[in-house]
């Protein structure tokens, strides 16, 4: 057996044979399944003889052998006889052309054998895609290809092998990020956190008061470049700084600041006082009226306590019962009010400072007229209210005895007359009675 290793080869054919020609011809044939191999992989062997039509009798052996594996036959008879072997082979891992040759052969009788064949079979690596490695211009599997670069990324290709697929690969660059304080002439800065992606730039704005200005940085796959477009100057208003007073609250009360460089106050219009325009009620009047308003400025509330004018008026009632009575008799009298705080008498009674009540009256000999007037706590007074009890008239007194010069007058009732001349006078005399009352007769 014979071993030629060498670069890949184009596929051979997959079968050779011997021949021998002359009297008693054998033919020898020895073949593989294919003739290209992946490294590693398992073929064929096949060998086979076959005793010549001129042959009555005789024997032929053939035998081959690769790599590990082997296949032979032998054959023994008259004309055709003929026999066939196999085996199986491990193809070599290394890539390449290899030849094989057979381990021998023989017939019988051997005159005229033909010269020894070979044959060539071909090792071949598989297919292998390409595959991207995790940093950019590196293949995981295959072979590098196409490259390029952009602003924000790397890109390449790997190239498959042996008929392989090609992938494009892509590695992103990576950003940039920057947390301040920045400063650049002739005094402008900046503070704060800054981050953008590669192939990107960022503008710095100045904070510095009195100041306008930026500048640019750009970045490029984790690294800041620049400064570039830088600029720094003043731009506050001619104000700037000097005095300046805030607007007006509700009650007139301002803040004092200055100018900032935009020309804008730094003072704010200052709170309304704590509870101003919320409501409030005013003290009561004497009968317990109030109005309402709003707290002031001063924190004083703007409704004032009403006018106890606006009280209302007083009512007096006074009436009697019965409101006709004896001579001498008695009524009782009844009295009220409403919405007063005081209340007289008027008439030959008293209400003794109450507001309401009742009484009897003093015993009554003539026709008596009763009033009672009241007042609200402003003084605002009542109408009078009057009543009135009328007495029945008593009947007329008589005359008593009794002597009127002369004339000696007995007891009479009224309207009655009486008369005699005292002792020691002679004629007559009269006198009438009117109603307790004598007087001479005509």
């Amino acid at each position: 057996m014979l071993l030629v290793g060498g670069a890949q080869a184009e596929a051979a054919s997959s079968s050779w044979s011997w021949l021998w020609f002359g009297g008693g011809l054998a033919t020898f044939y020895a073949s593989t399944n294919k003739d290209v191999y992946a490294p590693g992989e398992v073929g064929s062997l096949y060998a086979s003889t076959q005793l010549g039509s001129m042959v009555s009798s005789g024997s032929a052996w053939v035998g081959v052998s690769f790599n590990g594996g082997s296949a032979s036959c032998s054959v023994s008879g008259g004309a055709y006889a003929s026999c066939s072997g196999s085996g199986s082979f491990t193809a070599p891992m290394a890539p390449g052309s290899y030849t094989i040759t057979p381990d021998g052969y023989y017939a019988s009788p051997s005159s005229l054998q033909g010269p020894a064949p070979s044959m060539t079979i071909s090792v071949v690596a598989p297919p292998t895609n390409g595959s991207c490695a995790a940093t950019h211009y590196n293949c995981a599997a295959g072979t590098l290809g196409a490259t390029a670069e952009y602003s924000n990324s790397f890109q390449w290709w790997c190239d498959g092998t042996n008929g392989g697929s090609n992938v494009l690969c892509t590695e992103w660059k990576a950003s940039c990020s920057y947390t301040g304080p920045l400063s650049w002439s002739p005094g402008c800065s900046a503070n704060s956190t800054w981050s953008t992606s590669s192939g990107n730039s960022v503008t710095i704005t100045n904070t510095t008061p009195g100041l306008i200005g930026s500048e640019q940085y750009s970045c490029n796959n984790g690294s800041w470049s620049g400064p570039t477009n830088q600029s720094c100057t003043s731009s506050c208003v001619p104000s700037y700084n000097s005095a300046c007073t805030s607007p007006a609250n509700a009650c007139g009360q301002t803040n004092t600041g200055t100018y900032s460089c935009t020309g804008t106050c730094s003072a704010s219009t200052p709170s309304n006082p704590a509870g101003y325009g919320s409501a409030c009620t005013s003290a009561a009047n004497a009968c317990g009226q109030t109005n309402t308003g709003t707290y002031t400025c001063s924190g004083t509330c703007s409704a004032s306590t009403p006018s106890n004018s606006s009280c209302p008026g007083p009512t007096a009632s006074l009436s009697a019962s019965p409101t006709s009575v004896a001579y001498g008799g008695q009524a009782t009298l009844y009295w009220s009010e409403t919405n007063a705080t005081s209340c007289s008498a008027g008439g030959p009674w008293s209400n003794q400072g109450t507001l309401s009540g009742s009484g009897w009256t003093n015993p009554l000999y003539s026709n008596t007229t009763f009033s009672f007037q009241c007042f609200n706590v402003a003084g605002t007074a009542s109408p009078v209210s009057y009543a009135s009890v009328s007495v029945t008239a008593p009947p007329p007194a008589s005359c008593s005895a009794t002597t009127i010069g002369s004339c000696n007058l007995s007891s009479t009732s009224s309207g009655g007359s009486s008369g005699s001349c005292s002792s020691g006078y002679v004629g007559s005399c009269s006198y009438s009675c009117s109603n307790g009352t004598w007087s001479v007769s005509s």
